[in-house]
């Protein structure tokens, strides 16, 4: 193969694994987003509790 093959290669194979982190990298920002909203739901599931458990109190 000659100096410009080699070249063209080793630019193509590097741009294939920039590829790659990228794809693992936008994954992982939909997973830790994904962590914010369950905690998100968690804390109002939580408040949504203590309300009800406020108002059964109140409650005859």
């Amino acid at each position: 193969m000659d100096v410009h093959g080699d070249l063209a290669e080793r630019v193509k194979a590097s741009g294939e694994r920039v590829a790659e982190r990228l794809e693992l990298l936008r994954i992982l920002r939909q997973l830790e987003g994904a962590e914010e909203l369950a905690e998100l739901v968690e804390k109002h599931d939580s408040a949504i509790e203590a309300a009800a458990r406020r108002v059964r109190d109140v409650l005859p």
